[in-house]
Order: structure tokens, then C-alpha cells, then sequence
């Protein structure tokens, strides 16, 4: 999925926001998230639209939920995907999201087999 030029620029300075709220310099978020400092300008001038996958990565390096820098007009903020989980597998859900990218990466190839 591709964001549009709008929402691009939306999450941009969402993250722009979390990434000044923990004092996190922009080169560190660039290198944790593999976001090309020229890229995230591009994301904030509206001159190229995000990929989920590049704002799932920033979210990631952030160690917060996607769901926390889109906009309101996005369909992925009205979608929860845990809407029809019970509240096991919500909880187990969220415990797999807090966890740090690496370690989210080595359990989904250990669950895979």
C-alpha cells in the first residue's frame, strides 16, 4: 500500500513530533528506521508518497504503533485488526508489538518454522 501525497506529508510530521518528543537525533531515527534522510524529505515536501512498509519501519524505530501517526482519513486507522480478537490473542498481539524490531523479526522466523 502507498500512502497519498497528502498523508505522506501527515505522517512526516507525525514523526517529526515523535522524534523530537524522545530528544532522538534525526540520524539515529534514519539509521534505526533504514529511512534515507533524503526520502523523509521527500515524505514531508509531498514530493513522493510513503509505503506502509518505509511507515511501519518508522513506527518500528520509535517503538510506537502505526496506528499513532496516521491520519484520520486513513483506512488502516479505522481498521483494527485486533477488532475480532479475544482478548487473549489482543494482548498477545500488543506484547508482540512492543517488542523491538529485531526481536519481532527472530520470533515471526521462529513461528514460521
Amino acid at each position: 500500500m502507498t500512502f497519498t501525497k497528502e498523508q505522506t506529508k501527515y505522517i512526516a510530521k507525525a514523526l517529526d513530533v515523535e522524534i523530537g518528543k524522545r530528544g532522538m537525533k534525526k540520524s539515529v531515527f534514519y539509521k534505526k528506521s533504514g529511512i534515507t534522510s533524503g526520502a523523509f524529505s521527500q515524505w514531508n515536501t509531498g514530493r513522493t508518497c510513503a509505503k506502509l512498509t518505509n511507515v511501519q519501519k518508522a513506527a518500528d524505530a520509535l517503538n510506537i504503533p502505526i496506528g499513532s501517526i496516521l491520519p484520520e482519513d486513513c483506512d488502516l486507522k479505522t481498521k483494527n485488526p485486533t477488532a475480532q480478537m479475544d482478548d487473549e490473542a489482543s494482548e498477545f498481539a500488543r506484547l508482540i508489538m512492543a517488542l523491538p524490531p529485531e526481536k519481532r523479526a527472530a520470533l515471526k522466523e521462529f513461528l514460521q518454522g
